[in-house]
């Protein structure tokens, strides 16, 4: 599973980022947009509490939301939300629904160090007892000038019910 910032967020706030430090967009001013949109969604996930990967599809809807503060930090807070995901285990057949919410947050200031919060809690809920299967992550990193991570927290939690 992958729990790291998706690589478009990253360079939009980079560009941003460069775009006030040349002086084309103004850093003085607060300034704060957000955009909604819908995308297809196709992924396959294994179920271990049913032992068996799943097919879902379905739509994601998500919602980007940027800051530019009064001393030129960008903020930016993305939510993405499975809407009418559904899919049908592979060997059973069986009915899946994946629900829950994955939140970004990420900040970058004028000297470069960038700070990534993520925190994604879903379930995929199976037909019958015993199948359902629920993920909580958490992730921090700070990344400074040099490029170089200097904190790198996960935590994954993994429940079968």
């Amino acid at each position: 599973m992958n729990i790291r910032p998706t690589s478009w967020l990253r360079s939009l706030v980079v560009a941003l980022t460069l775009l006030i430090f040349a002086g084309a967009l103004p850093a003085q001013a607060e300034e704060s947009w957000t955009i909604h949109f819908s995308t297809p969604m196709e992924n396959r996930a294994y179920v271990p509490c049913a032992g068996e990967d799943v097919a879902f599809k379905g739509t994601l809807f998500e919602t980007l939301h940027f800051t530019i503060d009064d001393n030129g930090e960008i903020h930016a807070h993305t939510t993405a939300t499975p809407q009418d995901v559904s899919g049908l285990g592979v060997l059973s057949g069986d009915l899946y629904h994946w629900v829950g919410t994955n939140h970004e947050v990420y900040s970058t200031n004028e000297q470069g160090t960038s700070i990534f919060n993520i925190q994604n809690s879903y379930r995929l809920i199976g037909q019958g007892s015993g199948n359902n299967f629920q993920v909580i992550q958490t992730a921090h990193a700070t990344v400074n000038a040099n490029g170089e991570t200097t904190v790198d927290v996960v935590d994954t939690r993994i429940v079968c019910d």
